[in-house]
Order: structure tokens, then C-alpha cells, then sequence
């Protein structure tokens, strides 16, 4: 009877000091997580907390993220503008970070980038390991959850959990990147890319789809930060034309654009603008070069402007 008890005694300490160690692990990995000021990870916690305002401000994917430059946008609208872009991350993953960020700011214009593939059906969440410090924000959780319940679920209320989302890299990252502030303000968000053309492969997608409630999704959200005082607008990034004439069936794209004009958005479409016959202003089919995005930034500069001049 002593050794059962004596055994039960001993497992119960292992199990309880295992979770302790293993909750230490945890709370100095998020401190940390938490402190990464620069990149991806950096951009969202600035978000989070309250950090980066600016009376123009630019979100989307990656098609946002190397294809606006601040600098260029401010020497032309006059207004201060921060990319809040991010690498591989469609509406509905950030459209949580935008509706926090709105609440918590003054009346700006916030400019939404899109590209023909922000309306695909999604099952996963790209990147988790980056919101696992902001899954408790309850805007983050529920653009999160419309991707994946379950797993968002998870990520906010299994304990440890957030521990099976973090490599290698990631862990080092946290060591080199979290008093790397500077570098994330100085571009203001933008990823400049001085690359040539480096894609001889055909264009992945010769049609599109349609997830009919991630539109519901980005018409709500637009509306929603309307009444909070903002001015959306909506931009479709250039896209190489080789690649755009290879979509069957764009006007889908076309009917959702047509619908979100309906909706008393403004919507400037670039997806076929003469920027896209100049292969050298590209490093593949949806992407602009550094010599590209500044081209391209300025022209979108100019169709911001009578929306700035309205407002005035």
C-alpha cells in the first residue's frame, strides 16, 4: 500500500513539475515573442499593441507588402503612410489586426490591397506562430476562426499548444529580431524586392475561385470601419499580362469588384494596367521589382488623391 502511495506521491511531482518547466518555457517564449519588433511577427505586435498609426495606411499580402512604398506615396498625397502588408496573409487571416487597428485610431484612409487569389477557399492559417501572442485579442481570434475553428480554438485555449507551432527558426529569430524596431519604422513597413525576372514556369492558376464568405467577410469589415469614422479603399495589385490572359474566367473577379463598388467602395483596378506589359518592372507573375513598386506606388498615389482632396 505505502509503495502504490509512495509511486502515485512521485508520479504526481513529475507530472506537476513537467507542467511547470513546460509552463516556464511557455511564458518565455511569448515575453519574447511579444518583444520581436521587426518583420511579420513585429508588424502584428505593433498592431496588437497600439504602437504604428498613420492617416494612410496600406494593407494586404504580400501584392501590398513589395509593391507600396511609403516614401514615394507621402512625396505625392502629402499624408504620413505606414505598409502594414503581410507575406502570404489574405484579408480574412489579417481582417482581425484591421478592425482592432480601427477602433484604436483617428479617422484615417485605410487602402486594402487585393490580387486575384484573395478569394480562394483557405482551410489553413499561414503563419499561426505569429498570432499565438495575439490570439487573445478577440478580433484576431475571430478572423482567425472563420479559416480554422478548431485549430484557432486551440491555439487560445489548450495549454502549451502554442509550443507545437514554433521551429528552429523561429526560436532564433526571437533572439536576433526583437530590438530590431528601427528597421521595421525606417521602411515603413515595405519590403522593397531589387530582383529581376525569375520565373520561367507557367502561371500557377488558370482560373479562380470564389469564396463567397470571405467577400461577405471584407464588405463587412469595409462597412463596419466606415461607420468608425475611416475611408476604405480597395486596390487590385498589377499582375504580369502574360499571367492575366491566362485566367479564364476573370470576370468572376470582375462581378465581386463590381459589388464591393456597389457597396460604396471606391476600387481601382490595376490587375490590367500598362504597367503589367513591362516584364522588367516584375520578378514573377504577381510581383513588382523594387523599379516596379515605385512606379506603381506613385500611380496609385495619384488615384488617392481626389479621395484625400474630398475629405479635406
Amino acid at each position: 500500500m505505502k509503495a502504490s502511495r509512495t509511486k502515485l506521491i512521485s508520479l504526481t511531482s513529475v507530472v506537476i513539475i513537467s507542467a511547470t518547466v513546460i509552463w516556464l518555457i511557455e511564458f518565455q517564449v511569448n515575453r519574447l515573442s511579444k518583444r520581436v519588433s521587426n518583420g511579420e511577427l513585429g508588424k502584428i505586435n505593433h498592431l496588437v499593441e497600439n504602437e504604428l498609426h498613420a492617416p494612410l495606411s496600406f494593407w494586404g499580402s504580400s501584392t501590398t507588402l513589395v509593391h507600396v512604398s511609403p516614401l514615394v506615396v507621402d512625396s505625392i498625397t502629402g499624408l504620413t503612410s505606414f505598409n502594414f502588408g503581410l507575406d502570404g496573409t489574405f484579408f480574412q487571416q489579417y481582417s482581425g489586426l484591421l478592425k482592432s487597428y480601427a477602433k484604436r485610431t483617428d479617422a484615417s484612409i485605410i487602402v486594402i490591397g487585393l490580387n486575384i487569389t484573395d478569394f480562394h477557399p483557405r482551410t489553413q492559417i499561414y503563419h499561426p506562430q505569429y498570432y499565438t501572442s495575439a490570439i487573445n485579442n478577440s478580433d484576431v481570434l475571430e478572423g482567425l476562426a472563420a479559416i480554422d475553428p478548431w485549430f484557432s480554438w486551440k491555439m487560445r485555449w489548450v495549454p502549451f499548444y502554442s509550443l507545437t507551432l514554433f521551429d528552429t527558426d523561429y526560436y532564433l529569430n526571437l533572439f536576433t529580431n526583437y530590438n530590431d524596431q528601427l528597421t521595421l519604422i525606417e521602411k515603413r513597413g515595405f519590403e522593397t524586392q531589387p530582383k529581376e525576372w525569375q520565373s520561367d514556369c507557367k502561371f500557377p492558376y488558370d482560373s479562380i475561385e470564389i469564396h463567397r464568405p470571405f467577400v461577405d467577410n471584407l464588405i463587412a469589415v469595409t462597412t463596419e470601419i466606415k461607420k468608425m469614422g475611416h475611408t476604405p479603399l480597395i486596390f487590385v495589385s498589377p499582375m504580369y499580362f502574360e499571367a492575366y490572359e491566362e485566367v479564364k474566367n476573370m470576370n468572376e473577379f470582375q462581378t465581386i469588384l463590381d459589388e464591393l463598388k456597389r457597396n460604396q467602395l471606391t476600387v481601382i483596378n490595376f490587375s490590367d494596367s500598362p504597367l503589367s506589359k513591362n516584364k522588367n518592372l516584375f520578378y514573377n507573375y504577381l510581383h513588382l521589382n523594387s523599379r516596379g513598386a515605385e512606379l506603381f506606388s506613385a500611380e496609385l498615389s495619384h488615384h488617392i488623391n481626389p479621395t484625400i482632396e474630398s475629405l479635406k
